[in-house]
C-alpha cells in the first residue's frame, strides 16, 4: 500500500496513489458521473510518467471511452490485455468492447 511505503521508498508510495487515482476516477464513470471522472483524468495527466505501460493503456482506454470513442477504446484495452493477460477484469473489457462493436456494426450497416 501506498501508505505502507511512505517514509521508505518515496517513489513507489507516490506511483501506487497516482494508481490508485485513476481506478477511483473510472469509479466515478461507473456511477455515471462523467464530468468528475473527465476532470479527474485530466489531473491525472500531469503525473503519467509515474504510471507502468498497462495503467497509462488503461489511461488512454479511459480517455476514448469518456469522448465515446468506443474502437479506440477497445484497441487501448486490448494493448493492456496484452500486458496482463490473465486479468479477469480486463477480459471481461475486452469481451464488453468486442460485443459493443459488433453491436454498433450490425445497428449501422
Amino acid at each position: 500500500m501506498g501508505l505502507d511505503l511512505w517514509g521508505v521508498d518515496y517513489e513507489q508510495s507516490a506511483r501506487h496513489f497516482v494508481q490508485a487515482k485513476l481506478w477511483l476516477t473510472v469509479s466515478f464513470g461507473d456511477r455515471g458521473r462523467y464530468k468528475e471522472a473527465a476532470a479527474r483524468l485530466r489531473s491525472i495527466l500531469a503525473f503519467r510518467d509515474e504510471l507502468s505501460p498497462f495503467e497509462n493503456r488503461i489511461f488512454d482506454w479511459y480517455d476514448a471511452r469518456l469522448k465515446g470513442q468506443n474502437e479506440k477504446a477497445y484497441q487501448f484495452i486490448r494493448e493492456a490485455e496484452k500486458l496482463v493477460p490473465n486479468t479477469f477484469t480486463i477480459k471481461y473489457l475486452v469481451g464488453l468492447y468486442a460485443k459493443s462493436l459488433i453491436l454498433i456494426f450490425y445497428l449501422f450497416s
